[in-house]
């Protein structure tokens, strides 16, 4: 299957930035160099099937490995723990994906990676009680595992129907060792097939080992203490809230094989510095090496010093993230389309460009950036216009009848005033909160700024639907986006963070994910992208230019791949 992007992606100069050394796989191993990144906040967990995001991935790529990936410069998916990528075959109306394992690729301690592994791994995805809900759709269509009978690298995937990306969704999850994160062997109990059969699931509740395989694997244990896997990495110590070790493995397996499997640098240290100042100032005092994201507020407050110091440079590439601004749709005035209508006519992107990014960002209109592949040319920008915002919200009823400054209406028999929080956990959210709040204030919404923990929002606040509006920051695909978890209708109590419903958007995602014709995938797509901008879904920003600060001691440079960087490629700087 073909990845479908966009090759005009690299017209503009800007959006990829490298710096001088090519990082080619046949430089050897740096004998004794340490590389200190800065990481804004703790990771929470590090295990990349219980909590993917962006903090613990920056950690957790050195350690975990998928059986393959997509390459951070060809964009071509690759193989990383596979002899290649395999193509699907349909018989007898089964659709299969045969898969070898790389006779080398091994665990930790030696034990070889094998198709076991794969599906204990497909396990704790399918597991109802697993928290492993990011996953859960990309691997929908896989019904069964058949493993050869001789050879336990060899294994053949059956899925129960067609959807887009199968081959990239059932390969490029990071596979967990079976022996390690189950080592009382609770999965032993159960068969993939038993998670896959309501009736066979349900007979499984009165089973102890079934209920110890979830309870044991959302557990700390295996997300801070047991942190192992087949990538060129291993893990040391995690000291919350200040630093997290990996050291190089030696003899490592997979050395000089790819990208995802170099070793360079032989301790890779991540600091925990929430506050970007004092993070730029450790960088140009040499204490760190890296640091990703950067805000251009925080570069212009050390422009002086870039000047002077010419110790790091900054790397700049357009990646497939963006700023949004989630809305609880199950909240009384949210509920309601013309007041999400109202409150896309209130933030002003090109001015939060302009102030927070000195210019360098691509509005966003869609949940599908203009850069990458899908995006639909037929929506229509969207205008900053209080004005018309405080006008839309009157014609559908709200207006101040007590004169205090805020628009009221009658909801089910009670007075709702327009107010809403806008929870945000610091950096970037506040600053573009506090530019909303004073535009919501011309349209008659009141808005109260709240900073808060992200890891606490997310548990208080969006897991218990007790929200309004929540800075957040979203990263699509380099493939055609999938639309499933977010918008579908189905995951609201799970990946749908705004409790998006729309039969319109289910029927359309429905052929997005099953068609087989690609000119009616990308009609669909359109469309859907129409219905979600229509339907005011949640408040699309601006995808910002991804700027990463790197010491000048390292020859490196950046991908349009997460999270932009490759500590593991980096190399001592030639001194001239």
């Amino acid at each position: 299957m073909r990845l479908y992007f966009i090759a005009s992606i690299a017209i503009s100069s800007f959006l990829f930035t490298f710096l001088s050394c090519k990082n080619d796989s046949s430089v050897p191993a740096a004998p004794d160099t340490r590389i200190v990144i800065r990481l804004a906040d703790n990771p929470e967990r590090i295990n990349p099937i219980l909590f993917p995001s962006g903090p613990a991935r920056e950690v957790y790529q050195y350690i975990f490995l998928p059986m393959a990936e997509l390459d951070g410069e060809s964009l071509e998916f690759i193989p990383v723990m596979i002899k290649n990528i395999p193509v699907l075959k349909e018989d007898n109306g089964k659709i299969s994906l045969s898969v070898e394992i790389l006779e080398e690729a091994s665990w930790s301690d030696g034990k070889p990676v094998t198709a076991d592994d794969y599906i204990f791994t497909l396990k704790t995805i399918f597991h109802p009680e697993c928290n492993t809900f990011a996953y859960k759709y990309l691997v929908d269509q896989v019904d069964s595992v058949s493993v050869d009978s001789e050879n336990k690298k060899k294994f053949t995937i059956y899925f129960s129907d067609y959807a887009m990306q199968l081959i990239e969704s059932a390969l490029s999850f990071e596979i967990l060792p079976a022996h390690l994160y189950d080592p009382d062997n609770n999965g032993e109990g159960f068969s993939l097939a038993d998670l896959k059969n309501e009736e066979k699931t349900a007979a499984l509740d009165s089973t102890e080992s079934y209920h110890r395989f979830a309870e044991s694997f959302n557990s700390q244990k295996y997300s801070a203490e047991i942190i192992e896997g087949s990538g060129p990495y291993a893990f040391i110590e995690w000291k919350p809230n200040e630093s997290i070790v990996i050291k190089r493995k030696e003899n490592y397996w997979g050395s000089g094989k790819g990208q995802s499997l170099d070793n360079r640098p032989s301790e890779i240290v991540f600091a925990i510095i929430p506050d970007e100042v004092s993070a730029l100032t450790q960088l140009s005092e040499g204490k760190i090496d890296v640091i990703s994201n950067v805000s251009q507020n925080s570069l212009s407050l050390f422009e002086d010093s870039l000047k002077m110091a010419k110790n790091f440079e900054v790397l700049k590439v357009q990646q497939p993230r963006y700023f949004v601004l989630l809305l609880n749709h199950k909240h009384p005035a949210l509920s309601e389309p013309a007041v999400r209508k109202a409150l896309d006519m209130l933030h002003n992107d090109p001015e939060y460009i302009e102030v927070f990014e000195n210019g360098e960002g691509i509005d966003m209109y869609s949940f599908v950036p203009e850069f990458l592949p899908g995006h639909s040319k037929e929506i229509p920008p969207t205008v900053f216009n209080p004005e018309q915002a405080k006008a839309e919200l009157q014609a559908a009823g709200w207006n101040d009848t007590n004169s205090d400054g805020t628009l009221d209406k009658v909801i089910g028999g009670k007075k709702q005033e327009l107010k809403l929080r806008y929870l945000a956990s610091g950096g970037q959210g506040i600053n573009i909160g506090l530019l909303f709040k004073d535009a919501c204030a011309k349209a008659g919404i009141a808005i109260e700024v709240v900073q808060k923990d992200f890891a606490l929002i997310r548990k208080e606040n969006i897991a218990t639907d007790d929200f309004e509006v929540v800075a957040s920051v979203m990263s699509v695909d380099l493939f055609l986006e999938n639309p499933f978890d977010t918008y579908h209708s189905s995951n609201i109590e799970t990946s749908n963070p705004n409790n998006y419903q729309s039969s319109t958007s289910d029927s359309l995602i429905t052929v997005i994910t099953e068609t087989r014709d690609q000119k009616v995938r990308l009609a669909a797509h359109a469309q859907l992208q129409k219905q979600i901008k229509q339907d005011a879904v949640m408040l699309f920003l601006y995808s910002p230019i991804s700027r990463i600060a790197i010491s000048n001691k390292w020859d490196a440079k950046v991908y349009f791949t997460r999270p932009g960087y490759k500590a593991n490629t980096f190399v001592p700087a030639v001194v001239n």
